[in-house]
């Protein structure tokens, strides 16, 4: 069995080098029409100036052509020569390496790809950098430590990739069981009773989505500092909350929604400050208040913009593609205030490799994976309808949070309706997965239905078992 999981692994790295490598000529291809045809333009008549654009745009058509053929030949070489010979059947560390394989996966071979060589390629800007990080400094001092004790190292990928697969696991394994932790303090913070935010926290342990939380994803640090970050909000530290919420948009782009909640803080703390009319301290304690708040918005947001003028840096000075410029590079200018405001490479990336936009999804042949998120999707618009819009519908949260706990989900409605309309609608199970919101919610309706109470259980226990079953045996459920 060892043998044969080794060989389809193989051969699964074998299909995604074929598969790079058709991209590569395809591109190439395209770059040859555009020298032909840079080329013809050339003899024709046409005024000198126009001439000049079209060598021009031959020469950068020729030099991606170069830039192209050179990626390929480094994709062949790479995969000749990680491809693992056979090994001894039923060692420890080949059964080990199987497991791990397993369960990265998918999106988790970016994450170790990038943990192990960083971002070769513009397509993998796709993925945050905290997973990434995380992984690389935990192997880097597992390493040192190893050698300190004197124990053997050997330097190869497939063992790189192991062990930087075996890292990623171990800390969304850890970052997982704390989100759980975190989970229940939140709760107990915002609910009225503690056996209704236990029962938060348990839905939360087995969500449908609970099979990303034990792979190589990025949804467990996610979860964890996003639930941390809230907690210390309820303390007002929200200074140290802006920096748990920059970490959680390291590990992903959607943790700049968290700006929903620091505003919704904000605007709950002033007014119970503005209304005391016999403080005559009220202006200026507000206006350091949402000082600090404008100082955690700017915090929750810095990685997203480093991430992308990272981006911006790497690809837009033609560095990578010999001169070809990139479809979202922008000169310099007042529009985009001189370079400080970033292009957008993430949007187009997400478009043009993941191929992501406006109703995408709702095709015929996609009607399975429509299915597959059909749930979450409904549960997200009945949950924000029902709960985020009346404060007396949460009758479940303490009085005094009631307003805060509603931005929690505007948050989840937010989340839903990008689901919904702009990403693969079978990722909304593991997208609006890390919404407290829709845990409380879940938990308030189980309370008081029995028909719901056998629905919530029905459908997170199936997704999760299933999941679980399917992911590791590399089938799609993303």
């Amino acid at each position: 069995r060892a043998h044969h999981s080794r060989a389809h692994a193989d051969a699964e790295r074998d299909a995604r080098t074929r598969v790079r490598a058709a991209r590569g000529r395809s591109i190439a291809r395209r770059a040859r029409a555009r020298v032909a045809s840079a080329s013809s333009g050339e003899t024709g008549r046409r005024d000198p100036a126009r001439s000049k654009r079209s060598r021009r745009a031959g020469r950068a058509a020729k030099d991606a052509v170069e830039c192209t053929d050179a990626r390929n030949a480094r994709d062949r070489t790479r995969a000749s020569t990680t491809r693992r010979e056979p090994t001894r059947r039923g060692g420890l560390a080949d059964v080990a390496c199987e497991g791990v394989r397993a369960a990265t996966s998918w999106d988790g071979e970016h994450h170790v790809g990038i943990a192990v060589r960083g971002y070769e390629f513009e397509h993998q800007h796709a993925f945050y950098p905290g997973l990434a990080m995380a992984t690389r400094a935990t192997t880097r001092a597992v390493g040192r430590a190893a050698r300190l004790a004197g124990a053997r190292t050997t330097r190869d990928d497939a063992r790189e990739e192991c062990a930087a697969g075996a890292a990623a696991v171990a800390i969304n394994a850890y970052a997982f069981a704390r989100s759980v932790e975190a989970m229940y303090a939140l709760s107990t913070q915002l609910l009225r009773d503690e056996a209704l935010a236990e029962a938060a926290a348990t839905l939360y342990a087995m969500n449908p989505a609970n099979v990303f939380y034990g792979s190589a994803y990025a949804e467990a640090g996610f979860a964890y500092a996003q639930f941390a970050a809230g907690s210390l909000l309820q303390e007002n530290k929200v200074l140290h909350s802006g920096v748990l919420f920059g970490v959680a948009t390291m590990f992903r782009s959607n943790g700049v929604l968290c700006v929903v909640l620091l505003l919704g803080h904000a605007g709950r703390e002033m007014f119970r400050l503005l209304r005391d009319a016999n403080d005559e301290t009220r202006h200026r304690r507000a206006a350091r208040h949402l000082k600090r708040a404008m100082i955690a918005i700017a915090l929750t947001v810095a990685p997203h913009y480093a991430f992308a003028h990272f981006g911006d840096m790497r690809y837009c000075n033609g560095a990578v593609f010999d001169g070809a410029e990139r479809p979202y590079c922008r000169p310099k200018s007042w529009r985009n205030l001189y370079g400080y405001v970033p292009s957008g490479m993430y949007s187009f990336i997400q478009r043009h490799y993941w191929n992501l936009g406006f109703m995408s999804s709702y095709r015929a042949r996609n009607l399975g994976n429509v299915l597959l998120g059909a749930p979450a999707i409904a549960l997200g618009f009945y949950l924000t309808k029902r709960f985020a819009w009346s404060r007396d519908e949460r009758v479940f949260v303490k009085e005094e949070q009631r307003f805060f706990v509603g931005a929690y989900f505007v948050k989840l409605g937010v989340m839903t309706v990008i689901a919904a309309t702009y990403m693969h609608v079978q990722v909304a199970t593991r997208f609006l997965s890390t919404s407290p919101a829709m845990y409380w919610g879940l938990a308030h309706l189980g309370r008081h239905s029995k028909a719901w109470r056998r629905f919530i259980a029905t459908y997170h226990v199936s997704y999760a078992l299933v999941g679980a079953a399917l992911f590791a045996n590399f089938y799609p459920w993303t």
